[in-house]
């Protein structure tokens, strides 16, 4: 069974949720700290708004984590033909 694609950014959202508060970020010092507007990181981590790679990679340098650390064991759809 394969995860929808929104399920799959739900868990990517969630593991930076995590991850900031890992760190002891509020959302909107965190927010300030990559870059990001406040309202955007919010909607980013309650899955309402898509997340472009400029953006993630914001976060990543925010988290001091790389990106394919952030994503490492997410699902992904390589392979799949549809």
């Amino acid at each position: 069974m394969h995860l929808g694609q929104q399920e799959k950014e739900c868990r990517l959202y969630s593991r930076i949720r995590g991850l900031r508060k890992g760190k002891g970020y509020s959302q909107e010092a965190f927010a300030y700290h990559a870059h990001i507007d406040r309202g955007y990181m919010g909607k980013i981590e309650r899955g309402e708004s898509n997340i472009t790679i400029a953006t993630l990679s914001l976060i990543c340098l925010a988290l001091d984590v790389g990106m394919g650390d952030l994503t490492e064991g997410l699902p992904t759809d390589a392979g799949n033909s549809g």
